[in-house]
């Protein structure tokens, strides 16, 4: 039997493998000139290629801050949990204002994704 780490880690990997799997480039780039447009029109797709990147970042920053700050910076669980999320939370609301600023296309459901992400960053930690 594997040890319970292995699983995890494993678990992770898969999970992260799944998130990050994108067309090829020449279809990832049409894919985000599709979501850019999108957002241009309104029609912002909540399954776009966009917003897994948006899930994905979140999930694994917030994950890795809560972590390193648990285990490296001898924080308890739960501070090290709230600063992980405080910090990946307020970079992705910056990279949304800056998106409001025209270097990018704003929207809320970036920011919904962001959220979700940190979430399920928070629950890989408490779980881990």
């Amino acid at each position: 039997m594997t040890p319970n780490w292995v699983f995890k880690a494993g678990l992770l990997a898969a999970a992260c493998a799944a998130a990050l799997a994108v067309p090829s480039a020449a279809g990832e780039a049409r894919a985000a000139e599709a979501d850019s447009c999108a957002v241009i029109r309104g029609g912002d797709s909540w399954f776009g290629a966009d917003k897994a990147r948006h899930f994905t970042a979140s999930f694994l920053l917030t994950g890795a801050v809560s972590r390193t700050l648990h285990v490296h910076g001898h924080e308890n669980r739960s501070r090290s949990l709230a600063a992980g999320v405080a910090f990946t939370v307020s970079l992705g609301g910056l990279k949304e204002l800056l998106d409001r600023t025209g270097r990018g296309h704003a929207s809320w459901k970036d920011m919904a994704a962001n959220l979700l992400g940190a979430g399920c960053g928070v629950l890989l930690v408490a779980w881990w």
